[in-house]
């Protein structure tokens, strides 16, 4: 598998950008970070694309499930990085 280019767009995914190529050992904590965090951006857009897509209930309400769960934890990551800073 061929790796992506700094802020190419990621196949099949509309607006989805891979953002760094870094090997992590390479990377500030803030770096990491806003890498986690944009790929907790990209899940959140294509359940959201994928929710309004769904045409069967059961497949909408399982991806509105993920949706809010992947919100959840990505507020939780952004609360814990707050903490983080503040050691």
């Amino acid at each position: 598998m061929k790796l992506l280019d700094s802020n190419k767009p990621v196949s099949g995914i509309t607006g989805a950008v891979h953002t760094c190529d870094a090997p992590y050992s390479t990377l500030s904590v803030d770096d990491i970070c806003r890498e986690v965090f944009d790929f907790h951006e990209q899940t959140i857009n294509l359940y959201r694309t994928l929710v309004g897509k769904a045409e069967i209930p059961e497949a909408k309400e399982l991806l509105d499930s993920l949706l809010a769960l992947e919100e959840h934890e990505a507020m939780r990551l952004v609360r814990q990085t707050g903490r983080m800073n503040d050691v």
